[in-house]
C-alpha cells in the first residue's frame, strides 16, 4: 500500500510554544479524522457516507506533533495503483467549492489595484510590459476578478510598502498579512486541483454539492482551537511542501454563514469577466442584488469555456446556477451549471 500525507498546523497563540488546549485538541483531532475519510470514502466509491465505521472505514495514521508551531501528520493509506496526489488533490478540490475566496478579499484587491495604479502612473518610465501591467490593475481596479497570483502580488506589495493612501484602509497590515497567506493557500490549491483535473469528470455538481452540505458543520470543529490555543491553522501536503488550507476565526465564520440551495435556478444576467485558468467569473443580473462571483465545476470548465466567452459580449444571457446563499437568506456566489445565449440575441 501506498500512502499520502496530509500535514495540519496550527500556529500563534500557545501553539507557538507546541502546545494546544487538551480538549479542543481532541475534538479538532476526531473533526479531521471525519472530514479526511468522508472525503476519501466520496473519491473512492462516489457516495456520501452517513456514518465512516465498517466498509467505509479509511485507514489512517496520525505522528507525534512537533513543537514550534503545533504540527502533526495524517498518512492515508491508499491502493498502490491510485495515482499521486489523487487525495490531497480531491480534499484540494471539495475545500474549492466549500471555501471560495471572501468577498473582503476581493474588496481589498480592488482597493489596493487601484493604489498600485495611481502610483505606477506617476512614473515616466514606459515599456510594453509595464503597458501590460497597467493594463492588469486597470482592469482588477474596475472590478475584474484578481487571479491568485496577481492578488498575492498586490498584497505582498501593500505589507512591504509604506504608502500613505493605506490609511484609507479598513483592513490593517496584520490582517493583510493573513489574507496574503490565504491567497497562497488559494493558489497552491489550484495547483493541487490542476494535477487531478481529469480524475474529477466523473464527480457531478449535485453530488459534491451534498458532500460539501455534510462537511461544512466540521469546520468550526477542526478549527476549535482557534478559540483558545492559536490564531491561525493550516493544512497541506508533505509531497508539494504547500498549504492548500488555510483558516482563520473570521474565514471559519464566512465557511458557517453560508450554505448553498438544494434546487438549482435560472437567472437572466451578463457576464462581466471570467478566469477559464480558474473557472471563477463575475455576473451582474436584475435577479441579484450586487454584482456575485460564481465558480464553474472543473468537469464543466472545458464544455463551457467558449459559451462563457461568447456570453461576455451579450447584454443578457440565461445562466442555470446553484445560488450559495448567507444567513439572511441573500446570494452571496453562484455554482455556474450551464449557460444559453437566446437565438435571437445570438443573431442565428
Amino acid at each position: 500500500m501506498a500512502e499520502e500525507v496530509v500535514k495540519i498546523t496550527f500556529e500563534g497563540g500557545i501553539a507557538a510554544e507546541g502546545q494546544l488546549e487538551f480538549y479542543e485538541y481532541s475534538r479538532s483531532q476526531y473533526a479531521t479524522a471525519r472530514f479526511i475519510a468522508t472525503v476519501e470514502y466520496f473519491r473512492r466509491s462516489g457516495k456520501v457516507a452517513d456514518k465512516i465505521v465498517g466498509k467505509s472505514y479509511i485507514n489512517m495514521t496520525v505522528k507525534a506533533p512537533e513543537r514550534g508551531s503545533f504540527l502533526y501528520d495524517v498518512a492515508v493509506q491508499v491502493a498502490s495503483t491510485v495515482a499521486s496526489g489523487a487525495v490531497i488533490g480531491f480534499l484540494a478540490y471539495v475545500w474549492h467549492q466549500l471555501a471560495p475566496r471572501r468577498e473582503k478579499v476581493d474588496a481589498l484587491l480592488t482597493k489596493l489595484a487601484e493604489f498600485k495604479l495611481f502610483e505606477e502612473k506617476e512614473r515616466t518610465l514606459q515599456s510594453q510590459e509595464r503597458t501590460k501591467q497597467l493594463d492588469i490593475l486597470r482592469e482588477i481596479s474596475d472590478g475584474e476578478r484578481a487571479s491568485p497570483q496577481q492578488g498575492i502580488d498586490l498584497v505582498q506589495w501593500s505589507v512591504d510598502t509604506a504608502n500613505i493612501q493605506f490609511s484609507e484602509l479598513e483592513v490593517p497590515v496584520a490582517e493583510r498579512a493573513e489574507v496574503l497567506l490565504e491567497l497562497i493557500a488559494e493558489r497552491d490549491r489550484e495547483n493541487e486541483i490542476n494535477n487531478i483535473k481529469s480524475d474529477l469528470a466523473g464527480f457531478d455538481e449535485a453530488s459534491i454539492n451534498k458532500l460539501t452540505s455534510r462537511l461544512r458543520p466540521m469546520v468550526s470543529e477542526i478549527a476549535l482551537p482557534l478559540k483558545r490555543s492559536a490564531t491561525r491553522m493550516s493544512i497541506g501536503s508533505t509531497l508539494a511542501n504547500d498549504n492548500f488550507i488555510f483558516l482563520t476565526d473570521a474565514i471559519v465564520q464566512f465557511i458557517q454563514t453560508r450554505s448553498p440551495e438544494e434546487d438549482v435556478t435560472t437567472i437572466v444576467g451578463r457576464v462581466k469577466s471570467y478566469d477559464r485558468d480558474a473557472g471563477v467569473g463575475k455576473v451582474q443580473s436584475n435577479d441579484l442584488h450586487r454584482i456575485l462571483n460564481f465558480i464553474v465545476p472543473v468537469y464543466r470548465r472545458d464544455e463551457l469555456r467558449d459559451w462563457i466567452l461568447a456570453a461576455m459580449q451579450r447584454d443578457n444571457v440565461h445562466l442555470t446556477c446553484r445560488r450559495i446563499l448567507d444567513e439572511s437568506g441573500l446570494p452571496t456566489s453562484l455554482i455556474l451549471l450551464d449557460i444559453k445565449i437566446d437565438d435571437e440575441e445570438d443573431g442565428s
